[in-house]
């Protein structure tokens, strides 16, 4: 006996040496980050299955390690690690991952972290597993694959989970009598006292809290402990103990619920009570790039609200306990506002509460599968609030866009508010709520109707379904309209020409800066602020109009116009001393101005009719007809050596005046007539049988230069007494000038 004693003591000094050999270190008992939730064993390592448990969030299991031990908990098998960087950090609580011990075992993957749920293998046999997440471990070949690593035997074994740095996390284990492994290991660690059945899977049971998991004594035995097969068989589920058990359940939600610390939640309405704003403080999101926390919404129009069933995704639209799911938000912690657009009743009001959530629907297994499986809800705490509708609040002021306008404005006016709230802008005339004008519209509420033809006060007031508000109001003066009128007379109505004619406007209420304007024939001549108007070249049938355009406000018409005035304009005398542009002198020639004229002026103060011509010089009258009007006429006598006339020069730069170098006859018969002209080298540059017609300076469509030129003219003479005569030749010199 004493010998066995010592063999028990070497083999347990060795025992503890191959404990430290493989790395694991021991650490004081603590509530660990991740449980060995149970395990199941069959007649091949193919079928089977280890559940753990993420106690805390943000966990980071990456080069975590997964044991197993030999049947009779004295040698550590080869290890598994979590070799996945980013799969395996920032764990969530509540998360359950169901770890097959072969791939070949034929499981379904599921990989997606979002629902707190996930399926992985252990192995990675030639290639076939898509995904990634372990390294290490030996699981034999083909077709057996019955390798030491998680082969766990029926008559006992240990599993047991180390963090990346060897430390120990957490131990399950079924042993009738625990091994030495076991025994060196610290807390939490649990030993179910017995061996198991093939087909039968060991459990932390009841599990209520952290501290069942291998914190309380003793734990090696049954307390902390079952076995299951069949329909007690828990996979992926909270374990169960008794039919009638929840305790594991509950602990389970009670991880997988999101954290809200003092919710806070705060329900406004708007002015016409046709939307409520909610705004309310973010629950606790260990990890908000995860995309798993969230909120529900309830709203019922009383206070009667169910608890959202763990488990159950909702839509909206969905009822629960008579409330109705009005949004829900997965994956949005930071979500802290929602506009409802409902119709709020004024006097009950609406109630709502908003519930933090965790986790999407289930991918494996679907909706409302099980309470700790898929979202999660925190049912205790939760923000409420209640909104009533609000009466409406009166507009700060009121405006019109045009104000003090005319009697007779055919125009509009828009009225507008501003401040105030409600649903709807009334505006009413005479009082408050008095006769309804109109409704406002558009984005500012405004209202447009004809202009009043006498001042008025409008009233405007908002309105809502809980009544109408206090009114604020706005005058629109109206100045009556003046009436403006405009005659004109002249100071004389009967002219002669060029005589000067003074027209003066006459006008009503004109104002203190009128402005006349002076038209003949519809052609202005004169504007400004004169009211009289003076011309001397008015002929018949002109027509005089003046426009007054009054400084008052509200005249009308403005601009006034007069009606038109029109002078009676006399033809001037016509006299006519003699058709021919000269007389020669010779002998005494007489004058007739004609008859018919009320009186006769000639240039040497005589009155008579006639006048006799004897001296060269230039004779001149001027007759008076029976209207005042006066007409004149002349004639030059000159001493003549010929018939003609002929300048000595001319300038052709088309200003009208002495443009044409041309004979002038006396008016004696001229019977034949040439004209020559040539330049100084004897050039002829114009020739003319026409006596009217002469040389305009131009050289073959070019201007002839400037200079002295020689003209010769022959013509013939005839009378009653010699109608045929010789022909006469005369030449001479004129110049060009431009």
């Amino acid at each position: 006996m004493g010998i066995k004693n010592r063999m028990r003591v070497k083999i347990s000094v060795l025992f503890c040496s191959l404990f430290f050999f493989f790395g694991i270190m021991p650490s004081f008992s603590q509530a660990p980050a991740v449980v060995i939730s149970s395990y199941y064993i069959a007649e091949s390592p193919l079928n089977e299955w280890t559940e753990l448990l993420v106690i805390q969030d943000n966990t980071n299991m990456h080069d975590w390690k997964l044991q197993n031990s030999d049947a009779t908990q004295t040698t550590w098998q080869p290890a598994i690690t979590f070799s996945d960087p980013v799969f395996w950090n920032h764990m969530s609580a509540g998360t359950i991952i169901i770890i097959y011990h072969r791939f070949e075992g034929g499981y379904g993957a599921d990989v997606g972290k979002s629902d707190g749920y996930i399926q992985v293998a252990a192995d990675d046999v030639d290639g076939q597993n898509p995904f990634y997440f372990f390294s290490g471990g030996s699981f034999g070949t083909f077709p057996l694959y019955d390798g030491p690593t998680l082969n766990i035997d029926s008559t006992g074994g240990m599993l047991v989970l180390l963090d990346s740095s060897g430390n120990f996390v957490h131990a399950l284990a079924h042993q009738p009598a625990s091994g030495p492994l076991f025994n060196s290991l610290p807390l939490p660690k649990l030993n179910y006292k017995s061996s198991l059945s093939t087909g039968e899977a060991v459990s932390v049971c009841p599990g209520a809290d952290i501290d069942e998991y291998g914190n309380l004594a003793p734990q090696d035995g049954t307390t902390w402990t079952s076995a299951g097969s069949g329909p007690d068989l828990t996979f992926g589920l909270p374990n169960i103990c008794t039919a009638s058990s929840t305790l594991n359940s509950d602990y389970w939600r009670s991880l997988r619920q999101p954290v809200w610390i003092d919710p806070t939640l705060t329900a406004t309405c708007n002015g016409s009570n046709s939307l409520v704003i909610l705004n309310w403080n973010s629950c606790v999101d260990p990890d908000p790039n995860d995309s798993f926390e969230g909120y529900i919404i309830l709203r019922n129009t009383s206070n009667v609200f169910g608890v959202p069933a763990d488990g159950v995704s909702y839509n909206k639209g969905d009822n629960i306990g008579g409330a109705t799911v009005v949004a829900r938000y997965f994956g949005l912690s930071s979500t802290t506002t929602y506009i409802d657009t409902v119709p709020v009743p004024c006097g009950t009001g609406i109630y709502y509460e908003i519930f933090a959530c965790r986790y999407h629907t289930d991918e494996t297994d679907g909706n409302n599968y099980n309470p700790a499986r898929g979202v999660a809800y925190n049912e205790s705490s939760f923000a409420s609030a209640h909104v009533i509708g609000v009466l409406p609040i009166a507009p700060v002021s009121a405006a019109s866009d045009r104000n003090n306008i005319c009697s007779n404005d055919s125009g509009n006016i828009t009225l507008s508010a501003s401040g105030g709230s409600g649903t709807t802008l009334k505006w009413y005339s005479g009082s408050c709520a008095g006769p309804l004008v109109g409704t406002g519209t558009g984005p500012k509420n405004s209202l447009t109707i004809p202009s009043p033809n006498a001042t008025t006060t409008y009233y405007t007031a908002w309105g809502n379904n809980c009544g109408i508000s206090a009114c604020d109001s706005v005058t629109v003066n109206v100045i009556p309209a003046v009436s403006v009128s405009l005659t004109i007379t002249a100071d004389h109505t009967s002219i002669c020409p060029g005589t000067i004619v003074t027209f003066t406007a006459h006008p009503t209420n004109e104002g203190n800066s009128p402005v006349y304007t002076w038209t003949v024939n519809g052609n202005t001549v004169q504007s400004g602020n004169s009211p009289t108007y003076n011309s001397n070249n008015l002929t018949v049938g002109d027509i005089i109009e003046c426009r007054l355009t009054s400084s008052l406000t509200c005249a009308v018409p403005n601009p006034a116009g007069s009606s038109p005035l029109t002078l009676s304009v006399y033809a001037p005398p016509v006299v006519n001393l003699t058709d021919k542009p000269f007389l020669c002198a010779g002998n005494p020639i007489q004058l007739d101005a004609g008859s018919g004229f009320a009186s006769y002026l000639w240039q040497d103060g005589s009155t008579g009719r006639y006048d006799t011509a004897i001296n060269v010089g230039t004779y001149r009258v001027t007759v008076t007809d029976s209207h005042g009007c006066t007409g004149s006429d002349s004639v030059q006598l000159k001493n003549c050596d010929s018939a003609l006339y002929v300048p000595n020069a001319f300038s052709p730069n088309n200003d009208g005046i002495n443009d044409v170098f041309k004979v002038v006859s006396s008016g004696d018969n001229i019977t034949s007539f040439s004209m020559r002209i040539f330049d100084r080298w004897g050039e002829l540059v114009f020739e003319s049988t026409d006596i009217n017609k002469g040389w305009d300076g131009q050289l073959q469509n070019r201007f002839a230069p400037t200079g002295t030129y020689v003209w010769i003219i022959t013509y013939k003479l005839s009378s009653p007494s010699t109608p045929s005569s010789s022909p006469i030749i005369k030449h001479g010199t004129v110049v060009l000038l431009r």
